[in-house]
């Protein structure tokens, strides 16, 4: 494609992922998901945002993914946690505990999906420790 169009490589972006995005739309929308896809790709062509929002899937970290998350408006999905957030969902294990987490999500700076989600991540490092520290006294 020209780049005549601001939008061209967004286009093509959409292009690669039209049937992914069609096949989420339906499943979260139900019958409604054809106009909330075609709602998806207006509001991408239609952003003002420039290329510095744009995201190389191909070379991004995990720290670039946050970044675009949330200058896109969707920084909650994996919220920046501190030192002392990070011991705290360590320590409270798989499931999270409601009240230390209620403000940060009413605040908008974290989901409870990205909660349940850094809280599995964490869950799942400390039992990976535990396995790795086993395997090495059997060594």
């Amino acid at each position: 494609m020209s780049s005549s169009r601001p939008f061209d490589s967004v286009a093509d972006s959409l292009l690669v992922h039209a049937s992914f995005v069609q096949r989420l739309a339906r499943s979260l929308a139900g019958q409604g998901g054809d106009d909330l896809a075609q709602d998806t790709w207006t509001a991408a062509l239609q952003s003002e945002r420039g290329a510095e929002h744009r995201l190389d899937v191909k070379k991004a970290t995990g720290d670039d993914m946050r970044k675009a998350l949330a200058s896109n408006g969707a920084g909650d999905l994996f919220p920046q946690l501190n030192p002392a957030e990070t011991a705290k969902i360590t320590k409270e294990g798989k499931i999270p505990v409601y009240n230390s987490w209620r403000d940060r999500v009413r605040g908008g700076t974290a989901s409870w999906d990205g909660i349940l989600t850094a809280a599995a991540l964490a869950s799942f490092a400390q039992d990976q420790q535990a396995l790795d520290d086993r395997i090495r006294k059997q060594l």
